[in-house]
Protein backbone atom coordinates (compact mmCIF):
# COMPACT_ATOMS: atom_id res chain seq x y z
CA UNK A 1 0.00 0.00 0.00
CA UNK A 2 2.61 2.18 0.73
CA UNK A 3 4.42 1.72 -2.49
CA UNK A 4 1.60 2.17 -4.56
CA UNK A 5 0.84 5.31 -2.18
CA UNK A 6 4.37 6.97 -3.40
CA UNK A 7 3.58 5.66 -7.20
CA UNK A 8 0.76 7.94 -7.21
CA UNK A 9 2.37 10.70 -5.51
CA UNK A 10 5.31 10.26 -8.34
CA UNK A 11 3.03 10.42 -10.98
CA UNK A 12 1.13 13.69 -9.73
CA UNK A 13 4.94 15.22 -9.63
CA UNK A 14 5.71 13.90 -13.41
CA UNK A 15 3.32 16.84 -13.88
CA UNK A 16 5.52 19.67 -13.01
CA UNK A 17 7.46 22.36 -15.13
CA UNK A 18 11.05 22.20 -15.44
CA UNK A 19 14.16 23.77 -17.27
CA UNK A 20 17.28 23.78 -17.86
CA UNK A 21 19.88 25.84 -15.17
CA UNK A 22 21.90 28.82 -17.32
CA UNK A 23 24.43 30.67 -16.31
CA UNK A 24 23.57 34.57 -15.12
CA UNK A 25 27.11 36.04 -16.79
CA UNK A 26 27.53 35.97 -20.46
CA UNK A 27 31.59 36.18 -19.97
CA UNK A 28 33.89 33.81 -18.24
CA UNK A 29 36.01 33.18 -15.71
CA UNK A 30 34.55 36.41 -14.03
CA UNK A 31 37.21 37.55 -11.31
CA UNK A 32 36.28 38.95 -8.13
CA UNK A 33 36.27 39.67 -3.75
CA UNK A 34 34.02 38.81 -1.32
CA UNK A 35 33.25 41.68 0.64
CA UNK A 36 34.90 40.42 3.66
CA UNK A 37 37.72 38.85 2.81
CA UNK A 38 40.75 39.10 -0.07
CA UNK A 39 40.57 35.53 -1.11
CA UNK A 40 40.21 35.90 -4.80
CA UNK A 41 37.33 34.35 -6.00
CA UNK A 42 36.04 33.06 -9.26
CA UNK A 43 32.96 31.42 -11.02
CA UNK A 44 32.61 28.83 -14.40
CA UNK A 45 29.63 27.04 -15.31
CA UNK A 46 29.57 23.87 -17.06
CA UNK A 47 26.35 22.44 -18.96
CA UNK A 48 24.39 19.01 -18.88
CA UNK A 49 27.57 17.46 -21.13
CA UNK A 50 30.55 19.25 -18.50
CA UNK A 51 31.18 21.63 -21.45
CA UNK A 52 32.32 24.61 -20.74
CA UNK A 53 30.17 27.89 -21.35
CA UNK A 54 31.89 29.97 -23.71
CA UNK A 55 32.30 33.83 -23.40
CA UNK A 56 29.36 35.40 -25.57
CA UNK A 57 27.22 32.27 -25.29
CA UNK A 58 24.14 34.30 -24.72
CA UNK A 59 24.22 35.55 -28.97
CA UNK A 60 23.65 31.72 -29.84
CA UNK A 61 19.72 31.97 -30.68
CA UNK A 62 19.25 28.24 -30.08
CA UNK A 63 20.26 28.39 -26.72
CA UNK A 64 17.34 29.57 -24.57
CA UNK A 65 14.42 27.99 -22.42
CA UNK A 66 13.16 25.75 -23.60
CA UNK A 67 16.42 24.51 -24.99
CA UNK A 68 15.60 21.63 -27.38
CA UNK A 69 19.47 21.06 -28.39
CA UNK A 70 19.59 20.43 -24.28
CA UNK A 71 23.78 20.99 -24.35
CA UNK A 72 26.00 23.31 -25.85
CA UNK A 73 27.89 20.81 -28.20
CA UNK A 74 23.91 19.56 -29.49
CA UNK A 75 23.16 23.05 -30.75
CA UNK A 76 23.88 21.97 -34.28
CA UNK A 77 22.02 24.59 -35.84
CA UNK A 78 24.75 27.08 -34.69
CA UNK A 79 27.21 25.48 -36.94
CA UNK A 80 30.70 24.91 -36.84
CA UNK A 81 30.84 28.93 -35.05
CA UNK A 82 29.61 27.63 -32.17
CA UNK A 83 31.99 24.34 -31.30
CA UNK A 84 34.86 26.72 -32.60
CA UNK A 85 34.23 28.56 -30.11
CA UNK A 86 34.02 26.25 -27.38
CA UNK A 87 36.48 24.32 -27.69
CA UNK A 88 38.80 27.60 -28.06
CA UNK A 89 37.00 28.68 -24.70
CA UNK A 90 37.48 25.79 -23.18
CA UNK A 91 40.91 25.98 -23.70
CA UNK A 92 41.80 29.40 -22.70
CA UNK A 93 39.43 29.10 -19.16
CA UNK A 94 41.32 25.84 -18.36
CA UNK A 95 44.46 28.12 -18.03
CA UNK A 96 42.87 30.90 -16.88
CA UNK A 97 42.17 28.05 -13.88
CA UNK A 98 45.62 26.86 -13.70
CA UNK A 99 46.93 30.52 -13.44
CA UNK A 100 44.29 31.44 -10.76
CA UNK A 101 45.58 27.93 -8.96
CA UNK A 102 49.43 28.69 -9.53
CA UNK A 103 49.38 32.27 -7.17
CA UNK A 104 47.12 30.21 -4.40
CA UNK A 105 48.30 28.70 -1.75
CA UNK A 106 44.23 27.05 -0.85
CA UNK A 107 41.75 25.79 -3.43
CA UNK A 108 38.28 25.73 -2.04
CA UNK A 109 35.54 24.18 -4.56
CA UNK A 110 32.01 25.02 -4.23
CA UNK A 111 29.25 22.42 -5.62
CA UNK A 112 25.34 22.87 -5.54
CA UNK A 113 23.33 20.13 -5.67
CA UNK A 114 20.51 19.49 -8.16
CA UNK A 115 17.75 21.85 -8.84
CA UNK A 116 19.67 24.80 -8.33
CA UNK A 117 19.76 28.15 -10.13
CA UNK A 118 22.94 30.53 -10.12
CA UNK A 119 20.38 33.30 -8.31
CA UNK A 120 19.14 29.58 -5.73
CA UNK A 121 22.81 28.26 -5.04
CA UNK A 122 24.26 32.20 -4.31
CA UNK A 123 23.41 32.34 -0.76
CA UNK A 124 24.60 29.03 0.36
CA UNK A 125 28.39 30.14 -1.63
CA UNK A 126 28.42 33.60 0.60
CA UNK A 127 27.81 31.65 3.49
CA UNK A 128 29.87 28.47 3.45
CA UNK A 129 32.56 31.55 2.12
CA UNK A 130 31.62 33.52 5.23
CA UNK A 131 32.15 30.77 7.34
CA UNK A 132 35.87 29.76 5.92
CA UNK A 133 38.92 30.85 7.25
CA UNK A 134 40.06 32.44 3.91
CA UNK A 135 42.96 34.41 3.47
CA UNK A 136 44.57 36.91 0.78
CA UNK A 137 46.30 34.27 -0.76
CA UNK A 138 43.68 32.03 -0.96
CA UNK A 139 41.03 31.09 -4.10
CA UNK A 140 37.39 30.30 -4.30
CA UNK A 141 36.02 29.15 -7.38
CA UNK A 142 32.19 28.81 -7.58
CA UNK A 143 31.84 25.81 -9.41
CA UNK A 144 28.23 25.50 -11.29
CA UNK A 145 26.63 22.56 -13.42
CA UNK A 146 23.24 22.38 -15.33
CA UNK A 147 21.47 20.03 -12.35
CA UNK A 148 18.49 21.54 -14.08
CA UNK A 149 15.94 23.65 -12.14
CA UNK A 150 11.93 22.86 -11.31
CA UNK A 151 9.23 23.68 -9.77
CA UNK A 152 6.62 21.35 -7.72
CA UNK A 153 6.16 18.44 -9.32
CA UNK A 154 9.29 19.09 -11.57
CA UNK A 155 11.59 18.29 -9.01
CA UNK A 156 10.90 14.55 -8.79
CA UNK A 157 10.70 14.74 -13.25
CA UNK A 158 14.35 16.21 -13.35
CA UNK A 159 15.75 13.75 -10.85
CA UNK A 160 16.69 11.07 -13.54
CA UNK A 161 18.50 13.36 -15.94
CA UNK A 162 20.04 15.93 -13.15
CA UNK A 163 21.59 12.19 -11.69
CA UNK A 164 23.32 11.67 -15.41
CA UNK A 165 24.44 15.30 -15.66
CA UNK A 166 25.89 15.49 -12.58
CA UNK A 167 27.93 12.76 -13.58
CA UNK A 168 28.87 14.18 -16.49
CA UNK A 169 29.86 17.55 -14.67
CA UNK A 170 32.27 15.50 -12.65
CA UNK A 171 34.13 13.60 -15.55
CA UNK A 172 34.33 16.40 -18.34
CA UNK A 173 33.93 19.60 -15.91
CA UNK A 174 35.28 19.17 -12.29
CA UNK A 175 38.11 16.74 -13.52
CA UNK A 176 39.74 18.60 -16.36
CA UNK A 177 39.64 21.33 -13.71
CA UNK A 178 41.30 19.69 -10.81
CA UNK A 179 43.98 18.66 -13.50
CA UNK A 180 45.18 22.42 -14.14
CA UNK A 181 46.30 22.05 -10.27
CA UNK A 182 49.80 21.50 -9.00
CA UNK A 183 50.46 20.52 -5.19
CA UNK A 184 48.06 22.08 -3.68
CA UNK A 185 45.48 21.41 -1.01
CA UNK A 186 42.06 21.28 -2.72
CA UNK A 187 38.91 21.57 -0.57
CA UNK A 188 35.83 20.28 -2.36
CA UNK A 189 32.37 21.29 -0.72
CA UNK A 190 29.50 20.16 -2.12
CA UNK A 191 25.69 19.49 -1.61
CA UNK A 192 23.37 17.17 -2.59
CA UNK A 193 23.77 16.02 -6.14
CA UNK A 194 27.18 17.74 -6.34
CA UNK A 195 28.53 14.64 -4.02
CA UNK A 196 27.95 12.83 -7.48
CA UNK A 197 29.94 15.66 -9.36
CA UNK A 198 32.94 15.00 -7.05
CA UNK A 199 32.54 11.17 -7.52
CA UNK A 200 32.60 11.49 -10.74
CA UNK A 201 35.65 13.54 -11.78
CA UNK A 202 38.00 11.58 -9.60
CA UNK A 203 36.96 8.31 -11.25
CA UNK A 204 34.84 7.43 -14.09
CA UNK A 205 31.00 6.50 -12.63
CA UNK A 206 28.61 3.88 -13.49
CA UNK A 207 25.18 5.10 -15.73
CA UNK A 208 21.76 4.81 -15.82
CA UNK A 209 22.03 2.08 -18.94
CA UNK A 210 18.87 4.50 -20.04
CA UNK A 211 20.76 7.43 -19.98
CA UNK A 212 24.07 5.80 -21.19
CA UNK A 213 22.48 4.06 -24.24
CA UNK A 214 20.65 8.32 -25.19
CA UNK A 215 24.01 10.01 -24.86
CA UNK A 216 26.01 7.79 -26.52
CA UNK A 217 23.37 7.85 -29.64
CA UNK A 218 23.99 11.91 -29.60
CA UNK A 219 27.97 11.76 -28.81
CA UNK A 220 28.16 9.88 -32.32
CA UNK A 221 26.27 12.49 -34.42
CA UNK A 222 29.17 14.80 -33.20
CA UNK A 223 31.72 13.16 -35.16
CA UNK A 224 35.09 11.36 -33.85
CA UNK A 225 36.85 13.90 -32.40
CA UNK A 226 34.50 13.25 -29.35
CA UNK A 227 35.35 9.13 -29.07
CA UNK A 228 36.40 9.38 -25.98
CA UNK A 229 33.52 11.19 -24.62
CA UNK A 230 33.09 8.56 -21.22
CA UNK A 231 36.24 8.22 -20.88
CA UNK A 232 38.52 11.58 -20.94
CA UNK A 233 41.66 10.23 -19.04
CA UNK A 234 42.13 10.09 -15.56
CA UNK A 235 42.36 13.19 -13.30
CA UNK A 236 46.11 13.83 -12.99
CA UNK A 237 47.93 12.97 -10.45
CA UNK A 238 49.86 16.37 -9.38
CA UNK A 239 50.58 16.11 -6.15
CA UNK A 240 47.75 17.37 -4.80
CA UNK A 241 45.48 16.70 -1.56
CA UNK A 242 41.93 16.70 -2.07
CA UNK A 243 39.54 17.28 0.77
CA UNK A 244 36.08 16.46 0.52
CA UNK A 245 33.22 17.65 2.39
CA UNK A 246 29.39 16.46 1.55
CA UNK A 247 26.69 18.50 2.76
CA UNK A 248 23.15 15.71 2.19
CA UNK A 249 25.16 13.30 -0.33
CA UNK A 250 22.36 12.48 -2.82
CA UNK A 251 25.00 9.58 -3.60
CA UNK A 252 24.80 5.65 -2.63
CA UNK A 253 26.64 2.54 -3.15
CA UNK A 254 26.51 2.44 -6.51
CA UNK A 255 28.39 6.28 -6.60
CA UNK A 256 31.56 3.87 -5.41
CA UNK A 257 31.56 1.28 -8.12
CA UNK A 258 34.08 0.92 -10.69
CA UNK A 259 33.06 1.78 -14.15
CA UNK A 260 33.96 -1.99 -14.90
CA UNK A 261 30.11 -2.81 -13.24
CA UNK A 262 28.54 -0.40 -15.76
CA UNK A 263 24.87 -2.18 -15.86
CA UNK A 264 23.28 -3.68 -19.28
CA UNK A 265 19.95 -3.04 -17.50
CA UNK A 266 17.92 -1.09 -14.72
CA UNK A 267 17.63 -3.47 -12.65
CA UNK A 268 19.45 -4.27 -9.44
CA UNK A 269 22.62 -5.91 -8.91
CA UNK A 270 25.85 -5.96 -6.94
CA UNK A 271 28.60 -3.92 -7.06
CA UNK A 272 31.86 -6.63 -7.29
CA UNK A 273 34.37 -4.17 -7.61
CA UNK A 274 34.70 -0.37 -5.95
CA UNK A 275 36.25 2.86 -7.39
CA UNK A 276 39.95 3.57 -6.73
CA UNK A 277 39.40 7.54 -5.73
CA UNK A 278 42.94 8.08 -6.13
CA UNK A 279 45.96 9.06 -4.02
CA UNK A 280 45.49 12.15 -3.67
CA UNK A 281 42.38 11.98 -1.77
CA UNK A 282 43.29 13.18 1.75
CA UNK A 283 39.84 13.10 3.56
CA UNK A 284 36.09 12.62 2.84
CA UNK A 285 33.59 13.68 5.22
CA UNK A 286 29.78 13.37 5.08
CA UNK A 287 26.47 14.27 6.73
CA UNK A 288 23.74 12.31 7.95
CA UNK A 289 20.81 13.56 8.21
CA UNK A 290 17.93 10.40 8.89
CA UNK A 291 15.11 13.15 8.52
CA UNK A 292 15.83 14.40 5.01
CA UNK A 293 12.38 14.01 3.13
CA UNK A 294 14.73 14.52 -0.66
CA UNK A 295 17.13 11.71 0.54
CA UNK A 296 14.47 9.78 1.95
CA UNK A 297 12.17 10.17 -1.36
CA UNK A 298 9.18 10.98 0.82
CA UNK A 299 8.37 7.73 1.91
CA UNK A 300 11.51 5.37 2.68
CA UNK A 301 12.81 5.04 -0.99
CA UNK A 302 16.28 5.66 -1.02
CA UNK A 303 17.70 2.30 -2.11
CA UNK A 304 15.59 3.26 -5.59
CA UNK A 305 15.16 5.28 -8.53
CA UNK A 306 18.98 5.85 -8.42
CA UNK A 307 19.86 5.68 -4.85
CA UNK A 308 20.61 7.90 -2.07
CA UNK A 309 21.40 7.07 1.06
CA UNK A 310 24.78 7.96 2.00
CA UNK A 311 23.33 11.56 3.40
CA UNK A 312 20.20 9.74 4.97
CA UNK A 313 20.34 6.17 5.92
CA UNK A 314 24.08 5.50 8.28
CA UNK A 315 24.22 1.94 7.08
CA UNK A 316 25.42 3.10 3.93
CA UNK A 317 28.25 4.48 5.00
CA UNK A 318 29.24 2.23 7.58
CA UNK A 319 29.41 -0.18 4.95
CA UNK A 320 31.62 1.60 2.52
CA UNK A 321 34.18 2.80 5.35
CA UNK A 322 34.17 -1.12 6.86
CA UNK A 323 34.66 -2.69 3.29
CA UNK A 324 36.29 0.03 1.02
CA UNK A 325 36.98 3.43 2.55
CA UNK A 326 38.11 3.43 6.22
CA UNK A 327 38.67 7.20 5.88
CA UNK A 328 35.57 8.19 5.38
CA UNK A 329 33.98 10.47 8.40
CA UNK A 330 30.65 10.65 9.72
CA UNK A 331 28.63 13.45 10.34
CA UNK A 332 25.82 12.70 11.78
CA UNK A 333 22.93 15.24 12.78
CA UNK A 334 22.16 14.73 16.60
CA UNK A 335 18.44 15.66 16.08
CA UNK A 336 16.55 15.04 12.58
CA UNK A 337 16.50 18.29 10.32
CA UNK A 338 13.42 17.99 8.41
CA UNK A 339 14.83 19.45 5.34
CA UNK A 340 17.40 19.61 2.32
CA UNK A 341 17.83 23.16 1.12
CA UNK A 342 21.23 23.94 0.60
CA UNK A 343 21.91 27.43 3.09
CA UNK A 344 19.77 25.18 6.01
CA UNK A 345 22.69 22.51 5.84
CA UNK A 346 25.78 25.58 5.06
CA UNK A 347 24.39 27.21 8.79
CA UNK A 348 24.09 23.89 10.59
CA UNK A 349 26.26 23.24 13.43
CA UNK A 350 27.30 19.73 11.52
CA UNK A 351 29.05 21.93 8.80
CA UNK A 352 30.75 24.02 11.52
CA UNK A 353 32.23 20.95 12.82
CA UNK A 354 33.20 19.44 9.52
CA UNK A 355 35.23 22.80 8.98
CA UNK A 356 36.99 22.92 12.53
CA UNK A 357 38.25 19.21 12.17
CA UNK A 358 39.94 20.57 8.59
CA UNK A 359 41.16 23.42 10.15
CA UNK A 360 39.36 25.88 7.77
CA UNK A 361 36.72 27.39 9.93
CA UNK A 362 36.79 30.77 11.35
CA UNK A 363 37.55 30.48 15.13
CA UNK A 364 36.20 33.95 16.42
Amino acid sequence: MLIRSFFAVFCLFLSGCFAHSFPTANSFIEVGEVSDHKAEVVQVFVDANGTFYPNGWQRFSSIRSPWKADSLLNSLDEGEALRSLIEKEEVRQLQEIKNAADRSDRIFVLIHGFNNTVDEAMPAYSEIERKLDLREDDLVVRFYWDGLTGKRGGQAKIWFNAVGYSQLAGLRGLRRMLSQINDKPIYLISHSRGASVITSALANPVYDPDFLEDTQAVVRTWGSEYQNFFAPGPVAENENRFHILMLAPAIDRVDFCDESQQRTTDGGYDCKKFKNLGQQLASLRYTVNTGDPILDKIVGLSNNFNPTGLGVDPKVGAFLRANHYPFMVEHKFDRPMGDHKFLNYVKHSSFDAMLAEEGIGKTD
